[in-house]
């Protein structure tokens, strides 16, 4: 079977999605118990959805970027090609997309959160892959949807965050990016300093010696202000992600109430971000103008001995390393009780808070047959 490019992904996204059924205890039916496994492969076949195209159906879904940039164009093509053939297909019972850019992921967090708890989001949307957890409990397993065959053609790799508590709820169009940190190795050894690799953090996480207090010790280690060199660099903060390696969280598994109000985590991981400016160990972000692109140049002049970066930028650091004869170690933030590391890229992912009346046919993964019954009380 030939790969499953792009176009055929988000098409099977869109023509199966208006036969889901909300997982709301109202709309169960009593005599269906289907249950879906929780690895994507243990079993070869599925239940699946089908469209039936017994009405027009409107699909409003919302992307994280702009109409004019690259992904943008590329979506609204897909879009266009999508809806020409629905018309041509199907007529006056076809499937329709609107696409509504919202900007960047941040700016569609922030605009889905407060849709979701007014109950007025739509279906389809494609977030940020570090955006997942957020909508565990909201989202379509989305096995419903493709079959074993299609699943086993796309880039294996992209699976790796497209799961989320044994569910496959995230189908991946843009590769994936983690936020990193990346360090001068060899100059961390020429200070007697000793740090784990990657390895050795994912072997024995619980156990690793790799959190805030032994980073900021490794900083001012590193930092020489009479000679202008500085233990960190880094662009930007990042709040959240420091309040989930204190093991906090934003918001409830359902993202129907606020959590990160009702301790100081948040406020910690400001002040932590803040003493490594106030004590001299990373230049502020907002004291200069094109901060970003000025501590790359120095992280590469041997400048900063620790840069916060995304992995998207690693071929050029490792580049650049080469050609400065330096060993690069590469890692995630450090922890305070547990890891956690933003991740970027895009992904489709279906909402189930959103039913359309009704029982639609459904074909088995494998073979393509039908049968008669109503949709699973909740995927899960």
């Amino acid at each position: 079977m030939k790969k499953l490019t792009g176009v055929l992904a988000l098409l099977l996204v869109l023509v199966t999605l208006f036969t889901f059924v909300a997982c709301d205890p109202d709309r169960y039916d009593d005599d269906d118990d289907t249950v879906y496994d929780t690895e994507i492969y243990v079993d070869k076949e599925w239940t699946m959805l089908e469209a039936k195209h017994e009405k027009a159906v409107n699909i409003t879904m919302w992307i994280p970027n702009s109409a004019t940039s690259t992904m943008g164009t590329a979506i609204t093509s897909l879009v266009d090609k999508f809806n020409a053939e629905q018309q041509a297909a199907y007529g006056e019972n076809k499937i329709t997309v609107t696409v509504e850019f919202q900007g960047t992921n941040g700016a569609l967090n922030t605009k889905l959160q407060a849709a979701i708890l007014a109950g007025n989001n739509p279906v389809i949307n494609a977030l940020g892959v570090s955006s997942v957890p957020l909508y565990g409990d909201r989202a379509v397993d989305l096995r419903t949807v493709f079959t074993y065959d299609e699943l086993k053609a796309q880039q294996q790799g992209l699976f790796q965050y497209s799961m989320y508590e044994g569910k496959f709820m995230f189908n991946p169009y843009f590769p994936s990016a983690s936020n990193i940190i990346v360090a001068n190795k060899t100059m961390m050894e020429a200070k007697g300093i000793t740090v784990p690799s990657a390895a050795d953090i994912v072997a024995d996480p619980d156990n690793s010696t790799w959190t805030w207090d032994n980073f900021k010790q490794i900083a001012a280690t590193l930092t020489d202000k009479e000679n202008g060199v500085y233990g960190f660099a880094a662009n930007s903060l990042d709040p959240v992600g420091m309040m989930y390696q204190q093991g906090g969280s934003l918001y409830n598994s359902t993202v129907t109430a606020i959590e990160f109000d009702k301790d100081d985590k948040f406020k910690k991981g400001l002040e932590f971000w803040k003493s490594l400016v106030t004590e001299g160990l990373m230049i502020n972000p907002t004291s200069r103008a094109n901060h970003n692109s000025i501590i790359v140049t120095e992280f590469y002049e041997q400048k900063a001995g620790m840069i916060y970066t995304t992995s998207s930028n690693l071929v050029k650091f490792t580049e650049e390393a080469e050609k400065a004869n330096i060993e690069l170690e590469v890692l995630p933030f450090p922890k305070q009780t547990q890891y956690f590391t933003n991740q970027g890229g895009s992904g489709i992912v279906i909402f189930n808070n959103k039913p359309i009346e009704g029982r639609k046919r459904r074909r088995n993964s494998s073979n393509g047959s039908t049968s008669r019954k109503t949709l699973p009380k909740c995927v899960r």
